[in-house]
């Protein structure tokens, strides 16, 4: 059987560790998968910023033959600090894991994996991170129909949003509702909007004016 790869978003205050073990116990296919499993291989479980030579053991990892021939995982946690070389190194098996071969990554920011490898990879949540969210209605019940029709509206939702830190959390949902519409019915222009956003993103990290830089990213959205 072959697998579509899977992203994890943890948010920062959940170890990325229990939120895999929390969504192996979600997937049907893995629920009986132990911790201890020879089919379970866990890279860079320190949680630091993965190193280069941690995904090539990954890769090299892949090439070998799952336990029994049985079901088995390959994750790399907070996979969205990888250097962009690693990224790219990881890639070719994000996007052909071998057969019976689940390959899953975490992340605090998707939007920092590369979309190349976003674009690969189905999104699923753990309890942990949809409690999170539950808190925040607002911005829980702000979904992809609810995008900004006009320029007006956009200049609106721009002002419920002044401070950085609201916004970075408005763009960051908005790329993981695109992002599960992508890999559910992909589409250049939802693709090109996933650009936008990350772009939006990377910006807001910086000493800019927030209300200019959300503006500037919603314009872009509208149809």
């Amino acid at each position: 059987m072959h697998f579509t790869s899977l992203i994890i978003p943890v948010s920062k205050s959940t170890s990325h560790t229990d939120a895999l073990h929390q969504s192996l116990q979600q997937l049907e296919y893995t629920q009986t998968l132990k911790s201890t499993s020879p089919n379970l291989s866990i890279f860079n479980s320190q949680e630091e910023s993965p190193k280069i030579e941690q995904v090539r053991a990954m890769i090299s990892e892949a090439s070998l033959k799952a336990y029994e021939n049985k079901i088995r995982v390959l994750a790399l946690l907070r996979a969205d600090e990888a250097s962009t070389p690693a990224q790219n190194a990881l890639l070719k098996l994000v996007e052909e894991p071998p057969v019976d071969t689940q390959v899953i990554l975490t992340a605090s920011n998707v939007n920092q994996l590369l979309p190349t490898i976003q674009s690969r990879c189905n999104l699923i949540q753990t309890k942990q991170l949809r409690d999170l969210e539950t808190k925040n209605t607002q911005l829980l019940n702000y979904s992809i129909a609810q995008l900004p029709a006009n320029y007006s509206a956009a200049i609106d939702l721009a002002a419920q949003h002044k401070d950085r830190e609201s916004a970075l959390t408005l763009v960051e949902q908005l790329i993981i509702d695109l992002h599960t519409k992508n890999s559910q019915s992909p589409s250049p222009s939802v693709s090109q909007s996933l650009r936008v956003l990350q772009d939006t993103y990377n910006y807001l990290q910086m000493n800019v004016n927030v209300k200019l830089t959300l503006e500037w990213g919603l314009f872009q959205l509208i149809n």
